[in-house]
């Protein structure tokens, strides 16, 4: 399957996680930035419009919960992949589902294939390109 690269960003406070997802999601072909709290995703929300958006639930202030909250909000057609690693995060999620959001959560250690997966599932389909 060959997919349109794709503007991504990926929020994680750990910078190591952060540039792991960054190399594998860029040597698929997509555009790629980083941020590391909620509040720096959201800034480059605005400028990047990402397509699509990884983050980690536990993220110091704004969690990624809160994150993916604003983005259904205000750029609804961004996907939103959720990583957390935190037993309570299934709590978060949950709490965020009954705000009316469905979030995708995988738990950590998330293997990059699953992340690619989900990054590709979110392109465009052939039809909506044409």
């Amino acid at each position: 399957m060959d997919t349109p690269p794709l503007r991504v960003l990926v929020v994680d406070d750990n910078q190591v996680i952060a540039d792991m997802f960054s190399s594998i999601l860029k040597a698929a072909g997509n555009d790629v930035r980083t941020a590391s709290t909620g509040e720096e995703a959201v800034v480059c929300i605005l400028k990047f419009a990402p397509q699509v958006v990884i983050a980690d639930v536990v993220l110091p202030r704004m969690s990624g919960i809160d994150l993916a909250n604003w983005i259904a909000h205000h750029w609804p057609a961004t996907k939103v992949l959720l990583l957390s690693g935190a037993e309570a995060s299934v709590a978060l999620a949950e709490e965020g589902n009954h705000r009316g959001h469905s979030h995708t959560l995988l738990a950590k250690p998330a293997h990059p294939k699953e992340i690619l997966h989900f990054v590709a599932s979110c392109a465009p389909s052939a039809e909506s390109r044409s």
